[in-house]
């Protein structure tokens, strides 16, 4: 779902969808973190590798996984059209 407004388009996203929420791909990382450090199984130990995650993973690296998901979404936008093109013809 898409609404436009006189200065910027919202687009609705969907949820959980690691290519085009850059979130879901910090989320794959953190855990990904956590698994390799986590050697005592303690949610206290969980808890503080998540914040010593967030306190070092650097700001190019949110960057990076925003500009991957707008990558993505020129990609889906692009074939749009091919998309409708297919499903109107059935």
């Amino acid at each position: 779902m898409t609404f436009y407004t006189s200065r910027y388009t919202v687009l609705g996203l969907p949820p959980y969808h690691p290519a085009l929420n850059p979130i879901e791909l910090v989320w794959a990382s953190l855990k990904e973190y956590v698994a390799k450090k986590n050697v005592r199984f303690r949610v206290a130990d969980v808890k503080e590798l998540c914040e010593e995650f967030f306190r070092d993973f650097p700001v190019a690296e949110w960057a990076k996984r925003c500009a991957h998901a707008r990558k993505c979404e020129e990609e889906f936008l692009k074939r749009e059209g091919n998309i409708d093109a297919v499903v109107d013809s059935r």
